[in-house]
Order: structure tokens, then sequence, then C-alpha cells
């Protein structure tokens, strides 16, 4: 059987997709893979906790093809299961599925259950094999760079790999048979396994590129795959496709997936560079504002986007999604219902009709200015303001945390794009073109009924609420669970959990949509007095200039210091505690990457994710442990809390 599908570039290329040895060899294949679930000889996939919400399920501790196929089947059987009210999301990864859940809907141990009963299913059918899908062949042809002024990569990786000629790179890469392990990092980005052993030589580059344009086909540290977006990159760069690998107009927005069978395919076809067209401003159906300043970063957010992890694609949403919640709570809104998140601040907004407004989270000293009125009007947070025509607000610095929320009752209106209408500003996709909002947007909203009360006084209406924010401290406390453990041993970073709690950390200058990066304290101070002791080491012992290396290292002589490590690549949750090969820990937030590869001693509650998302550099904070009903219980609270503030 064979299947033609145009490509979505508008180049005159198609990508031919078939089932290898025919549909009968095909449905042979799937039934033998299902034998091995029920053979004793096989392993049995087993469960491990990642938070409160997302269960992983492992099937073995190693890359390995067989594996993989076992992941992927067992996925293949859940998509076809009876759906389970809650369940959010399946990502597949090496040797794993991520099964993410609502915990105040779910507990772990009914989507455990779930999960047995769908597969277990199988085994007494004997059409199940049959209803498994047998993997497709995708050839991507590629112009390989010879000869031109991209070449210098491919020269690079000849030399590096002892080919000795990039037609002998080309021969080896396109030559390969590659396999479609999971899509991570970037939208559509493929993990191919597969790569020769001669490219597999190929390192990563000392000083990764600023900008890798989409379609680029590289290869490094024994890995080959596509950029699908245009982004940042340190792989060696072979040639480009001008097959468009991920489109997000499209549902689903990735053209492959996993399990698929990979061919690269030279071809001379030309790369036909498209202009970016001046995309001209959406007209807003009910106008609301007009943008006159944007600030360093304001986006349109809601509460997030599910089920398309295992396409690369973000849960995006607000950072301080309690935040969001609350503004919708104060206006009567679905809790979620899309509103502003301006992080550190500086917007200035135009009022194009009356309407009833909310500002939640960080204070940034709002003023509303408005015609007629000699002074400026202070607005406060967690209050709803009244707005008329041509009134102006402005948001200073703010003074207590790292984003404010600006909603409006209805909602603000930009089109959903694949159940959501957050804003991925890396995959470029949702909210308002893709983007962050610049001078002269004009954003509308959902409600085109005037509000009533629009007419009277701007403190007339007002519905306060308990803002933890508020109450939250000079110390950031976050409450975590332990991690599901290192998938290449299975065994729980325990000594690392221990030295997450027993530490203090401050917020280092990377604290983004994507993550919050940590310094344990004394890390600093702690070299310092270890490179004075070893500068100590040649005066013997007994002059007067000897110092004992216990004075020198002070308290920090036995401070254990956190010692970070790489591991099989496994999907992530918000809240997951990453700690890279330099020791300090990432807290991986709303706009994370969907798998990571670094150690995981623990996942933040989502009860205090909010936390995470007001953090800004210099902040100090403390982890402390809890448990999974602790966890649920609290978050069940804090959502009650925050509904408890409807008009």
């Amino acid at each position: 059987m064979t299947t033609m599908l145009r490509s979505r570039a508008s180049v005159p290329t198609q990508v031919l997709l078939q089932h290898r040895g025919g549909p009968l060899a095909a449905v042979s294949n799937v039934r033998n893979l299902l034998r091995c679930f029920s053979s004793r000889e096989a392993s049995t996939p087993w469960f491990r906790h990642a938070g409160e919400g997302a269960l992983l399920i492992r099937f073995g501790t190693k890359i390995d093809t067989e594996v993989n196929k076992q992941v992927i089947a067992y996925m293949s059987r859940l998509d076809k299961a009876p759906g389970l009210d809650g369940v959010k999301d399946v990502l597949p990864t090496y040797a794993s599925l991520l099964v993410k859940f609502d915990p105040l809907r779910l507990s772990s141990s009914q989507v455990e259950q779930w999960c047995l009963e769908a597969t277990s299913s199988d085994a007494s059918d004997p059409n199940a094999a049959a209803s498994v899908e047998a993997p497709r062949t995708v050839s991507i042809p590629v112009r390989y760079y010879v000869g031109d002024e991209d070449g210098s990569d491919i020269e690079a990786a000849a030399r590096l790999s002892g080919l000795g000629s990039p037609e002998e790179v080309i021969r080896v890469h396109s030559g390969g048979d590659y396999r479609v392990f999971f899509l991570g990092f970037m939208g559509g980005f493929p993990y191919l396994g597969g790569l020769h052993p001669d490219l597999a030589r190929v390192p990563r580059l000392e000083t990764p590129r600023m900008k890798v344009p989409k379609g680029t086909v590289g290869i490094a540290g024994g890995q080959t795959g596509v950029y699908t977006i245009q982004s940042p990159g340190g792989w060696y760069c072979l040639g480009r496709t001008p097959l468009n690998c991920f489109d997000p107009s499209q549902d689903p927005p990735a053209m492959l997936r996993a399990g698929d069978l990979i061919k690269f395919v030279p071809t001379d076809e030309e790369i036909i560079e498209k202009e970016v067209e001046k995309v001209e401003n959406p007209i807003a159906e009910n106008p609301w504002i007009q943008i006159l300043s944007p600030g360093p970063l304001t986006t349109v957010q809601d509460i997030g986007r599910h089920g398309y992890s295992r396409h690369g694609v973000s849960r995006s949403g607000a950072a301080d999604d309690l935040a969001l919640r609350m503004g919708n709570a104060l206006l009567g809104n679905d809790e979620g219902a899309a509103g502003l998140e301006i992080m550190m601040g500086g917007l200035k907004i135009r009022a194009l009709d009356s309407c009833a407004i909310s500002l939640t989270g960080a204070n940034s000293g709002a003023k509303l200015h408005r015609p007629g009125h000699s002074s400026p009007i202070d607005v406060k947070v967690n209050k709803v303001v009244l707005l008329q025509q041509d009134d102006e607000i402005e948001l200073g610095f703010p003074e207590d945390g790292m984003r404010t929320y600006m909603c409006v009752r209805g909602g603000v209106d930009v089109p959903v794009v694949l159940g959501s209408r957050s804003t991925d500003i890396r995959s470029e996709l949702g909210g308002y073109q893709g983007r962050k909002l610049e001078k002269g947007d004009t954003i509308g909203r959902l409600s085109s009924e005037p509000d009533s009360s629009s007419s009277e006084s701007n403190d007339s209406a007002t519905h306060t609420v308990s803002d933890p924010l508020r109450a939250a401290g000079k110390v950031w406390q976050l409450r975590v669970l332990p991690g599901p453990g290192d998938p290449q041993t299975d065994k729980v970073a325990t000594k690392e959990l221990q030295t997450l709690l027993d530490s203090d950390f401050k917020v280092m200058t990377r604290a983004d949509r994507m993550a919050v990066v940590l310094e344990q304290a004394g890390k600093d101070e702690a070299k310092a007095a270890l490179k004075e002791v070893q500068a100590n080491e040649d005066i013997p012992y007994g002059l007067s200039e000897y110092v004992p290396p216990e004075l020198i290292m002070g308290k920090w002589l036995n401070q254990p210091f956190l010692e970070g490590g790489q591991q099989m690549s496994e999907g992530t949750v918000s809240g997951t505690v990453q700690l890279p090969p330099d020791g300090n820990p990432v807290i991986l937030l709303a706009e994370h990457q969907t798998t990571g590869g670094y150690k995981v001693p623990a996942v933040v509650i989502q009860a205090d994710l909010w936390q995470v998302g007001q953090m800004r550099p210099g902040d100090a904070m403390r982890f402390v442990q809890t448990t999974t009903e602790e966890a649920v219980d609290a978050l069940r609270k804090l959502r009650a809390d925050a509904q408890q503030t409807k008009a």
C-alpha cells in the first residue's frame, strides 16, 4: 500500500509514505510485537511518579529500537482505548511514556488502572494487532551543502568523521535508515536513531549558532535531525530540506510522528527563501485596547495548551496561572479565559471602549490617565477597574514579583490555535500572530456587551481577594515531591534531593517563561576558599604563613554541593527540577521543552508553580518536601480560594 502526501511547503515536492513489506507483512510484524508484551521473557512496563499530575511508564533502561517499538505500540493502544476524563496528554520518548492528568479529577492509581486495562484487553482480542498502525516510511529530500557558501560544516564533518570528503558524508548520511524515536526540543523536531558510527563521531559545535534556518538537516553527538523552525542550534549543518515539517495551522502540526522510518534523499531542488511579508494587524470584532507601549514582554496567555506534547509543542499558558485565574474570577469570566501577561511592567494601553478589567499578580504601580482629569488615578491589584473609552493605563516596574496579569470581562479575543489562545513564542504560534505584543497592536475582547456599570466611578465596583503573593514573604518556599529516578538505573536521586532540601538558593539572571535557574548559596564563596587552600598547599606546615584548610574553608568545609549530569531523555512537566552538569538547578516553567535529559531530583507541586512564575533574579528561595496527598489538597484549596473572588 502506498500513499502520496503533498508537501506543506510551496514547492513541488512529495513525501512518499509506504508500509515496508506490504500490509500483510506489517500486520504480521505488529502481531509479533504484541506477543512480546505477553511474553514472560519481555520486560513488563513499570510506573514512576513525575509530580502529582503525571506518570512515567518505563519499558527499558536504554536507547533501543525494540524498546521504542513497545513504547509506540503501547501509546497506540492508549489512543484507541475509551478516553479517561482528566487525562491531558500522552508523550512518548526513547524508552518511556509520560501520561499527564488533572490530579483534582483523577488519582495516579486510577490512571494506572486505565493504562493497564487499555493494554491488557488486547491480549484476548484477535483483531487488536491489526488495529495498530504499521510504521510509515517518509522520504525527506535534502539539498546538501556542497560547493556553496554554506558548505563549511559538511567539510568539517568530513574531517571529524574520518570520511574524508563532503561527497562521502552525503553518501553515508543519505544511505542510512533512521527511526523517529520521538518529537521534542521544538515543535515537530525529530529525535532520530540509526546514524552511521563514523558520523556519530561528529560532536556539537563549541559555540552554538544564534540562528539556524528552518529546514536545516544537521548532525551532532551521535544524532541527526531536522530543524523544524528557525532557532539557535549547536549541530553541524549538512543541508536543508524544502519540506515544511511543522505547521501550526495544521492539526496535527508536525509532519513526522514517533515510529516513522526516515530516508534522506539528495536533491538539487533549490531552497526558495520566502520573503517575510508584513502581516497586517487583524481587525478585532470587538476592539478593546490599543498598545501604546508593550514593555519588555507582553503576551496573550490562557491556562495552557494540552494534547500536543507528542508533537513537540509546549504547554505554554500563564507562568503564574493562579494570578490569571484570580483575575478572571474577579470579572466573572471562565477561569481559563485569555488575558495579558506583562513581564516586568512597562505596558501602556488606551481603552477603545468602555469595559471592566482587573490587574492581578505583581503590583506594578499602575496609573489610570482619564481625559479631563488633571492627575492620574492609582489602580490597585485584585480589584475590578471600570474603564471608559480613551482611558489610558500605564504600568511601572513591579515591586513584588515578575509578572502582572490584565484580564478583561469576556476574555481577550485571539484565534484558538491547537486548542488554546496562549502564545508560544519559540514556536511562533497562538496568541497575537504568534508573537509578543508591539506598539500599535489593537487587541479585541470576546464580550461585546457594554458594561452596565461603566458610567460609575472608578472605585465603586471592586471585589477584593486574599492574595498569596503579598503574603509570601521575602524567601520563596517551594514544596516538592521526589523525582521519578534515573531512567537508565531507575534509582531515585536521593542524595541530590537531600542536598536540595538542606540548601538555600538564589534566582540567577535567567528567569524566563521556559525556566528559572537557581544558584546554591555559598557556591561561589566555597570555590574562592578552595582556590585559596590550593594556593596555600606549598607552604610547609609549621610556618607562620601556614593556614589550616579548615580555617580557610570555614563553614563551607563540609557543605555538600549539587552535582548534575545527563541522562536518557524523558518527558517533562512544569515544575520539573533539572540538574545539568554545572549543578545549578533549573525549574521548568510554562514554555519548557517537552522532553529533557538532565537529572531530576524533584518536582515542584502544582500549587506552588505560581511562585516560580513570579521569581526574579536575586530572589532567595528554599525547597521543602511534601507528599502527594498534601500536594493535591493544596492545589484544591488554591483553586477554590481563587474562585471565591467571583462577583
